[in-house]
């Protein structure tokens, strides 16, 4: 759905689901989505994330996972979105972020303060419950400050009745 120009960055650290990614793009024909096996956080390196080998990996984590059983622990490579950004020449270029990674939020956020602070930021979706950021030691809380200290505005998406609706009144 993104212009004809347009370039998608997916991010999956576990090598399994991301395979599965890339078969997809590939089976799609989708020339202009760019898979990288890396996580997003606040520090660039490497984090041990638990992987559920059961079927659930869409609750894989740096946290304990909250949904599933079997659980294996794989070392990941990370990088923040700031270094990202900066690597492939992605700022005044992106429209949209959306952020979906199990509690690990804040980490992600902090990692893109620059990226994130600029006047031309993009829009971003983000995913986040008080249950997952507490099994990431973090809190919903501190994501909302740290959004708001970056110049975002909160809003809360009801899929039901297609409707945004501003939560910080």
């Amino acid at each position: 759905l993104v212009a004809p120009k347009g370039r998608v960055h997916p991010f999956e650290p576990a090598p399994t689901t991301c395979e599965r990614l890339r078969r997809n793009v590939a089976l799609n024909g989708f020339t202009n989505v760019h898979v990288h096996q890396l996580a997003l956080s606040s520090e660039s390196g490497e984090r041990t994330m638990a992987t559920i080998t059961d079927g659930k990996d869409a609750w894989n984590s740096f946290a304990k996972p909250h949904v599933g059983g079997d659980v294996r622990e794989e070392l990941v490579p990370t990088m923040t979105l700031d270094a990202f950004a900066t690597a492939h020449q992605l700022d005044h270029t992106v429209a949209l972020v959306k952020i979906d990674v199990e509690g690990w939020e804040l980490p992600v956020l902090q990692g893109a303060r620059h990226f994130l602070s600029r006047p031309d930021a993009p829009i971003l979706q983000v995913e986040f419950t008080d249950e997952a950021a507490t099994a990431a030691g973090f809190s919903c809380q501190a994501v909302y400050r740290l959004l708001e200290e970056y110049g975002y505005r909160m809003y809360r998406f009801e899929a039901m009745d297609l409707t945004i609706k501003n939560t910080c009144s």
